[in-house]
Formats: C-alpha cells, structure tokens, sequence
C-alpha cells in the first residue's frame, strides 16, 4: 500500500511539474527538465521521510525518552572519566604506599572504584555504619569477610552502606533483616539481601541465601 502511494505522488508530481513547466511556461529542455526532476525527486524524498516519522512532531512521551537517553549517556561518559581519574589517583597511592600493593589488581579491574574503598579495605578497624549496626559490622570485619563501599552511580559512596559477603539473619530492633526475589521473564531472577537500621538510614547488603558460595561468611558460624 505504501508503494503505490508512494506511485501515485512521483507520478503526480512529475505530470504537475512537467505540465507547469514544459507546457505552460514553455520552459527549455535544459531549464524545464531539470525543475521536472527536482520537484518529482523532492516530493518522493519529502513523502519517505514524513512517512518514517522524521518530520512529524515529537510528542511529549518521546521528548522525555530522548531526555533520559541523552542524560543517560552524558552519565556513561561522567562514570568512565570518574573512573580513570580515581584509578589513577588510587594507582598513584598504590606506588606510595606499597602496604596496599596488594588492592592493585582489584583497582586495575575496577572492583575497588574510589579511594575510600581502597582505604576502607584495607584498614579492618574502619567502621562506617551506624551504631545499631557497627558491632555487626566489626565482627565481620574481623572474621576476614570480604567488605567494601557502597557507590552511587559516579563512584561517589554512600554514608553508613556497605556490602559484605556474608549470610546475615534478623537481629533486635530497630534492625530489620529483608530477602527479595526478583523475577523478570527476560532475565534470570535475582535475589537481595539488607540488614538495615531504618533510624539511622544504614545498611548492610548482605548474601542472599540462594546466592551463598564458598566465600560466604555465614553469622550463625561466627
């Protein structure tokens, strides 16, 4: 259907502009048939362009969608220079203080993202979570559970969240212990564990069981 009106213009427009042009304004050959041309060529291009959408008008869901993808891509750009100015910055510290040669390679692999990662892994007497949370938090330090930072999305952490490798269980109030599960038909489910301490707004991420490996430090155990 959309070939024959596709037709149907290319043959209106080059009998229209033939007819004004050769035979009403007696153009010549050299003139006229060029114009003939142009216009019948301008008038297909104008219908195939109209007809994929580039020249009828954004609507408002559309403006917003291309808001959020250009802004999502202004943030890809911001992460990956944040990224190389910290690794940089972390690299450097590194080759000063060969105490933390032992983080190079999980700073060259981007698993520690900022210098506050790098010094909180390394020192296991640093706490950052809250007070109702920090005796949990010492005690897994302590144990030699793997723990880090929690970042925002351009690196930047989170005051008083942390995640740790660790199978945590439900402790007194003002704590709360919560397991989710996440299921979406297009991707595998995903699973998610927080201990957090709603008065304070901090949080552990913890393991969810089903996630549990042989690096899991499990608190019942300690």
């Amino acid at each position: 259907m959309r070939t024959v009106v596709l037709l149907t213009l290319v043959f209106v427009a080059f009998a229209s502009s033939f007819y004004l042009a050769i035979v009403r304004m007696r153009l010549t050959n050299a003139v006229g048939y060029p114009i003939v041309v142009l216009v019948t060529v301008g008038v297909a291009v104008l219908w195939v362009l109209k007809d994929s959408g580039l020249l009828r008008p954004s609507t408002e869901s559309e403006k917003r969608w291309a808001a959020q993808v250009e802004n999502h891509g202004y943030r890809e750009q911001e992460r990956e220079r944040i990224a190389a100015d910290m690794k940089k910055q972390m690299k450097a510290e590194i080759r000063k203080n060969p105490a933390l040669a032992p983080f190079l390679s999980e700073v060259e692999s981007g698993a520690i993202l900022s210098m506050d990662d790098l010094v909180y892994r390394s020192n296991p007497s640093l706490l950052v979570t809250c007070s109702h949370l920090r005796p949990i938090e010492s005690k897994l330090r302590q144990s030699g559970c793997k723990m880090w930072l929690w970042h925002a999305w351009n690196h930047t952490p989170i005051p008083g969240t942390i995640f740790a490798s660790a199978q945590l269980q439900r402790f007194p109030e003002p704590l709360e212990y919560k397991e989710e599960q996440f299921y979406d038909e297009r991707t595998p489910p995903y699973f998610s564990a927080t201990l957090e301490c709603p008065q304070c707004n901090s949080t552990i991420h913890c393991t969810h069981p089903n996630n549990a490996g042989p690096g899991t430090v499990r608190w019942k155990n300690l």
